[in-house]
């Protein structure tokens, strides 16, 4: 086989004449290209470049300002954003393209190789030809030959549950619409979102749809005008095309909860009050009257509604009370008597949202006084004799959710109490919690265990009412039952 290539100048035209000697065939010479075969994209913009915008899964959504003429299945390469210049990561495919971005998928990286802010750039040698990008892009089938042989086929895509993507917040505040987003992105058509929603745990389930608010996202509003103070649940399903549900974000078993704050109050406007309380105790039901006390209260309160100092409040009671050592009462011995009167100030102070200070003072004067008076004996008070009583109460824990709380006081010649108690809000301005402690009213001899039960209504900002129910015990012989009730007005 002889090769000769002679080289003719002509017209300033090299012209390569190459003449094959030994019986080549023709037919392995190359063909001159086809004007229809397909050519690579030529001209500005040989590839699209983009940033991860998100990273959901093994999914990266990727921002790429424009995607024509990329399509499910091409290759794109990965960079990672380092300070000292981007660095390769790896190929992977498109899963789905949108207007101005595209997903990509992630499983064939390594896991936390990828994150928000890295670059992608798709090369126009790992692209369809228009004509096969339309056809895919139509649903039609490829034809063997069309893209490079060998080009990896695109991965099968498998039907997946829908993904979701949601920012929840944990407090929100009275009065205010609650808007919910989400980010939504489903393989399969859903005909419809709703949010489902209720105010407490025993409140009924009602539902908003979803509306569209950008490429994926998705809004909820839930008015301001619903929400009360307490905790409000939500969770999220779909529709599918035919009418099937399923869940997207939580669920009716395990919701999403947000608490509800109360509106705060105005920093300069106080608030006057008015409030009153009977509380009545029995300590020996057996034999009615013999071991019993009673107090009644009014006062008039200020809300400061600033700094510290919460709240004062200036008013009067009574207390009236018969009682002894058990010993006494459960023989029929003569008992004491306690009958008098007093004013007290008692303030409020807050310190933060977890704790709150409420100390108290009373002085008062003696209507009668009885001690074993039977018998002679010099008494050590008479009426007219001034007394005088302390308390403090200490209360810790967010006010609207829940407290714990720990009291004492006391009065001279009537005894002491010391008290610990929680209440909670069970929703709808209804609290419930209770109290135990001990107690040596009313005449200061011996103590016996106190235990109460409490549920309050505070649904509305200018109306408390509160109810309590108990029992108080010396012995197994010598128990009874007691109870009180509180009413506050504030304008």
């Amino acid at each position: 086989m002889t090769l000769k290539t002679p080289f003719v100048k002509q017209a300033g035209t090299v012209v390569v004449c190459i003449w094959v000697l030994g019986g080549i065939p023709m037919s392995a010479i190359a063909a001159p290209a086809r004007e229809d075969a397909p050519e690579p994209p030529t001209g500005p913009g040989l590839a699209l470049e983009g940033k991860v915008v998100q990273v959901e899964g093994d999914l990266a959504v990727i921002d790429l300002g424009e995607a024509d003429g990329l399509v499910p299945g091409d290759r794109v390469t990965l960079f990672q954003a380092l300070p000292a210049g981007p660095k390769e990561v790896g190929k992977a495919r498109v899963v789905r393209v949108g207007e101005t971005r595209a997903w990509v998928g992630l499983r064939r990286l390594p896991r936390g190789a990828i994150r928000p802010g890295d670059l992608v750039r798709a090369d126009p040698a790992d692209w369809a030809p228009r004509e096969e990008a339309e056809d895919r892009e139509a649903g039609r089938p490829e034809v063997a030959g069309d893209r490079e042989s060998d080009r990896e086929p695109p991965p099968r895509r498998v039907a997946v549950a829908p993904r979701v993507a949601h920012d929840p917040v944990s407090r929100w505040t009275e009065g205010r619409d609650l808007i919910l987003t989400f980010s939504v992105q489903s393989d399969q058509p859903l005909s419809g979102m709703m949010l489902r929603w209720k105010t407490g745990r025993r409140g009924e389930w009602r539902e908003v749809p979803l509306e569209p608010a950008g490429d994926t996202a998705w809004q909820a509003r839930i008015p301001g005008e619903s929400l009360a103070p307490g905790e409000v649940l939500y969770h999220v399903v779909a529709r599918g095309p035919a009418g099937d549900e399923r869940p997207l974000f939580a669920g009716q078993q395990r919701p999403w909860k947000v608490q509800v704050d109360p509106r705060p109050r105005a920093a300069t406007r106080g608030q006057v009050g008015i409030s009153g309380s009977f509380e009545w105790q029995e300590a020996y039901l057996t034999h009615g009257g013999r071991d019993t006390w009673w107090t009644a209260e009014t006062a008039l309160g200020y809300r400061v509604g600033r700094g510290v100092l919460d709240e004062i409040r200036v008013g009067f009671g009574a207390f009236e009370g018969v009682g002894g050592s058990r010993f006494e009462v459960e023989e029929g011995f003569a008992l004491d008597y306690r009958s008098l009167g007093y004013g007290f100030l008692e303030a409020r102070f807050r310190f933060g949202r977890y704790v709150r200070w409420i100390p108290r003072l009373v002085l008062g004067a003696f209507w009668d006084f009885c001690d074993d008076c039977e018998y002679g004996d010099y008494q050590s008070y008479a009426r007219g004799d001034v007394m005088g009583g302390a308390g403090s109460r200490f209360e810790f824990g967010p006010e609207d959710r829940f407290f714990v709380s720990v009291e004492g006081n006391g009065l001279a010649t009537v005894g002491g109490q010391f008290l610990v108690g929680a209440m909670g809000h069970a929703g709808h301005g209804v609290w419930v919690g209770g109290r135990i402690g001990g107690t040596s009213w009313p005449v200061a001899q011996e103590w016996a265990t106190r235990i109460e039960w409490i549920t309050a209504w505070r649904g509305l900002p200018w109306l408390g009412l509160e109810a309590r129910l108990g029992a108080n015990i010396r012995s197994t012989d010598h128990a009874g039952i007691g109870g009180g009730l509180n009413l506050a007005f504030w304008w």
